[in-house]
């Protein structure tokens, strides 16, 4: 409903699980609040109607193996479409692949009526909704299939202040989280993390994460200088 105005407040959702019950259970929990209203929910990214997803707000994905092509699917037809993808705890590969993906949120898929209403109000808000332990899974998952490669880290060096944030970031805390530890704004703490996944090579968090952590498996303690 957001390319259509603010009439009301209003968010529109669609859902994908090819899981019938839990699709159906969601749909109901969901469909309770006055604020959400379900548009359509499919088992496939498919059998969505083109018109549902242009006007959805957000779109939750449930049991699905390969949620970046739906997330691609979904983006062709709705290019501003949030989506939050549910995963197991203690998987980590759907979480990384989700967030390299493009994925907005990340919820569990053992969470309440109450969390999934918040992840999907926080990216209509924020932008973002990201579970901490689906992050710490993700990490996990990616650093445990990144070889790590002599000289990994590549030329030129990161500075200190770049180091000094990514070992914060390592740590699982958030843009916001470390720019409030380090007396910096957050928009500083974005630009450094910028700087230093250009100089990485990397595209996201998880990215630079799954190589702080392969490189520490390499050298401990230690990050390059």
């Amino acid at each position: 409903m957001s390319e259509q105005g603010t009439i009301s407040e209003l968010i529109a959702v669609v859902i994908v699980d090819p899981n019938d019950i839990s699709r159906r259970a969601l749909n109901a929990l969901l469909g309770e609040h006055d604020d959400l209203v379900i548009t359509d929910q499919a088992r496939s990214c498919d059998q969505i109607g083109p018109d549902a997803a242009r006007e959805a707000d957000v779109a939750i994905l449930g049991e699905v193996r390969d949620p970046g092509a739906i997330i691609e699917a979904l983006r062709q037809q709705a290019p501003r479409i949030k989506v939050i993808v549910m995963a197991h705890l203690d998987d980590g590969e759907i979480p990384f692949h989700a967030i390299q993906a493009g994925a907005d949120g990340l919820v569990p898929l053992s969470a309440g009526a109450a969390e999934v209403k918040e992840a999907i109000r926080a990216v209509t808000e924020t932008g973002t909704a990201i579970d901490p332990y689906l992050a710490i899974d993700a990490l996990r998952w990616a650093a445990g299939h990144e070889a790590p490669t002599p000289n990994g880290w590549g030329e030129p060096h990161l500075t200190a202040r770049e180091q000094e944030i990514l070992e914060h970031l390592a740590e699982g805390h958030t843009a916001a989280g470390i720019a409030a530890q380090l007396g910096l704004s957050r928009r500083t703490v974005e630009a450094h993390l910028a700087n230093a996944y250009r100089k990485l090579g990397v595209h996201s968090r998880f990215e630079a994460l799954a190589r702080v952590r392969a490189m520490s498996r390499a050298t401990p303690g230690a990050l390059p200088a």
